[in-house]
C-alpha cells in the first residue's frame, strides 16, 4: 500500500504571527489543526515588505527560515533583498521569493489572510504556479479597502481570481460577492478562536 505524500499548504499573512491578536491566533489554530488531523505539511509565511534581507549569490533570496517553530509548523519571513527603494520593487522581490519557496516546498495550496495586502500577491503567485489559492477576508479589510483607491484594484482582482474565498461573517461574504461579481463563490467560516481566551470578567 503506497503512502500519499503530505499536502503542502502555505498560510500567509502580513502580520507578525508571534504577536497576540485574533488573526494570528486563527492562523496558528488552523495550521495546527491541518498538520495534526490531516496529511498536511503546513508552513506559515509572513510577508514583510519593510524588512530587508541580505543578497545571497547562491539563491533563496528573501527567504528567511525562522528558528522559532510552532509545533511541527515551519515559519518563514519573506522580504525584499534588492537595493530598490520603491514599494513596487519590494513587492517584486517578495513575488520571486514566493515563487522560489513554493517550488522548493512543493505547495499544493496557498491561502492568504486579508484580501488586498496579502491576497493579491498570493493569488498572483498561485496563478503563475498553477495551484489553487484561497483568500480569507477578515472583515475590516474589505470594508476599508473598498474606499482606498490604491488598494481597491488589488482587492477586486484577488477576489475575482482566487480559487475560493472565505469570510468570517455573512456581511463580509455579501460584500465579496458584490465586488467580485462571483455570487456562487465563497463561504462563511468563523474565526478559529476560543471566545473564552479573549473574554473579560467572569462567566456565570
Amino acid at each position: 500500500m503506497s503512502i500519499s505524500p503530505p499536502l503542502g499548504i502555505a498560510l500567509t499573512t502580513c502580520d507578525d504571527i508571534f504577536d497576540a491578536g485574533g488573526v494570528s491566533t486563527s492562523i496558528i489554530r488552523i495550521a495546527h489543526g491541518l498538520s495534526t488531523n490531516y496529511n498536511a505539511q503546513v508552513d506559515i509565511l509572513m510577508l514583510n515588505s519593510d524588512q530587508h534581507a541580505e543578497f545571497n549569490s547562491r539563491g533563496r533570496n528573501g527567504i528567511i527560515k525562522l528558528e522559532q517553530r510552532i509545533d511541527d509548523i515551519t515559519v518563514y519571513n519573506i522580504a525584499p533583498w534588492t537595493s530598490g527603494t520603491s514599494a513596487a520593487q519590494h513587492w517584486v522581490d517578495i513575488h520571486y521569493a514566493l515563487l522560489e519557496l513554493a517550488r522548493e516546498r512543493r505547495y499544493d495550496l496557498m491561502q492568504a489572510f486579508y484580501a488586498s495586502i496579502t491576497g493579491f500577491p498570493i493569488v498572483y503567485a498561485a496563478q503563475e504556479l498553477n495551484i489553487p489559492s484561497i483568500v480569507s477576508i477578515r472583515g475590516n479589510d474589505i470594508i476599508r479597502d473598498v474606499f482606498q483607491h490604491e488598494r481597491f484594484p488589488y482587492l477586486k482582482w484577488a477576489l475575482e481570481n482566487a480559487t475560493q474565498f472565505t469570510a468570517v461573517s455573512q456581511e463580509g461574504l455579501q460584500k465579496a460577492h458584490i465586488l467580485s461579481a462571483c455570487p456562487n463563490k465563497g463561504r462563511v467560516i468563523l474565526n478559529s478562536i476560543r471566545p473564552e481566551d479573549d473574554s473579560e470578567g467572569t462567566q456565570e
